[in-house]
């Protein structure tokens, strides 16, 4: 078995003949991000339609603005974290590449993740459990607010609250599982994504992919 409760890291691999999570696929955008937003949308739509999973999206007026923008997928995973077993948020900016993986066989502990800088959780694609140990994270992810305005937003505060917890229930997979980047993809990855470019930089190459 891949994914231990209490290990940062574990290999990409899938698991068969195993139950079937209900798990809900969360994304959104703001107005600046409209552009993004509706090129990826249907990658993600055709994934969702793919694995017979529900796909919410979220669009303006529902983003809080009292706060960067990214910090309200906290808000939106934990509004409907009861209604499912997992929510597997994705950023805008994402891509889905390969339908036939499915993230059912990488839910096995309360986070689920993928490393960026070794070994930080990247919030860009990540799945949370619905449980009291995953709702708990999630809403003292949203309380830390000291990192609203930091580097990171609420990337950074999950950070130090895994850090403080030791990786507890927490599965670290290789960046490729969850988070591949242009730089390092590879045909057959799940998703791509296009994370620390401009809006118009990101459009250009999204459209390459598409």
């Amino acid at each position: 078995m891949w994914a231990l409760i209490g290990v940062r890291t574990a290999p990409c691999r899938l698991l068969t003949g195993r139950a079937f999570f209900m798990i809900a696929i969360l994304s959104g955008y703001t107005n600046a991000q409209k552009s993004i937003g509706e090129l990826t949308y249907g990658s993600k739509l055709a994934y969702a339609l793919r694995w017979k999973r529900p796909l919410i999206n979220f669009i303006e007026p529902s983003f809080d603005f009292t706060r960067p923008p990214a910090w309200s997928k906290i808000q939106f995973m934990l509004g409907k974290l009861s209604s499912f077993e997992y929510v597997y948020w994705l950023d805008a900016d994402i891509l889905i590449t390969n339908n036939e993986i499915d993230i059912d066989t990488y839910a096995t502990v309360d986070i689920i993740g993928s490393q960026d800088k070794e070994p930080v959780l990247n919030t860009g694609s990540f799945l949370v459990k619905n449980s009291t140990y995953g709702r708990a994270i999630l809403l003292e992810t949203w309380k830390r607010k000291q990192y609203i305005h930091t580097a990171g937003w609420e990337q950074a505060a999950l950070h130090s609250i895994l850090v403080e917890t030791n990786w507890h229930n927490t599965c670290l997979l290789p960046q490729h599982c969850l988070n591949s980047y242009p730089a390092t993809y590879k045909k057959g990855d799940l998703l791509v994504h296009f994370a620390g470019l401009t809006n118009e930089e990101k459009v250009c190459a999204i459209r390459k992919y598409l």
